[in-house]
């Protein structure tokens, strides 16, 4: 009777570990993971477009100042050389005036040039923050929508070496890339196959540009 019921055990116990184990395989198949083509997404967000043209307008006038800053700058140095040729500024004082004057303004110009780069980074980088930050929620939406466990980085690069366009002429050639590149592209690849069914990249894309476009009313 003992050894009737310690088989009995034995058996609930195998029957136990054998349910787990099912249940683990069934648990780790049922893991739904995800991709996203950022930069597809980057180049097709309507956002990121307004924000580049708004960009170009808000600094067009500062640009013009400083390319006209830059002629004059230009001009003066042009002038202040062909006078050195029948001058020596050691002998014209006028001359090694205008000399000074030339270094300085073109002192202040290039940190009048570099404090309009910094402002213009600064106000990109602030733009792109929100850029960003509408990007993951789209994707965390989407991937809590569709019950995805993992969303990763799809490849940037898809094309493949073609040995017809590399034998293809000049217009080939251009197209071509070196070997080092289609292993730098290779390498930097997080993601290296995935079925068409998990890139939600078409649907990042949509709701981004659906959304903003509902906020833009």
């Amino acid at each position: 009777m003992c050894e009737v019921r310690k088989q009995a055990m034995v058996c609930m116990a195998l029957a136990v570990m054998t349910a787990a184990i099912v249940s683990g395989t069934v648990c780790a198949e049922e893991k739904r993971i995800a991709v996203v083509n950022v930069s597809d997404v980057f180049g097709r967000y309507d956002r990121v477009k307004d924000v580049q043209d708004g960009m170009a307008k808000k600094y067009e006038g500062e640009q013009k100042k400083m390319q006209g800053k830059e002629r004059d700058l230009k001009t003066w140095k042009d002038r202040i050389e062909a006078d050195a040729v029948l001058k020596d500024p050691k002998t014209d004082p006028g001359l090694f005036a205008d000399q000074l004057k030339l270094q300085q303004a073109a002192f202040d110009f290039q940190n009048e040039y570099n404090k309009l780069l910094k402002d213009v980074e600064e106000s990109r980088k602030n733009e792109m923050k929100l850029v960003l930050s509408d990007i993951r929620k789209a994707i965390s939406t989407i991937g809590k929508q569709e019950k995805f466990d993992l969303v990763l980085r799809a490849p940037e690069y898809t094309g493949e070496f073609d040995m017809e366009k590399a034998a293809g002429g000049k217009k080939a050639a251009d197209e071509a890339v070196s070997a080092a590149e289609l292993v730098r592209r290779f390498r930097d690849n997080p993601v290296l196959f995935f079925a068409s069914g998990v890139d939600i990249t078409e649907k990042v894309i949509e709701m981004l540009n659906t959304d903003y476009k509902a906020k833009a009313k």
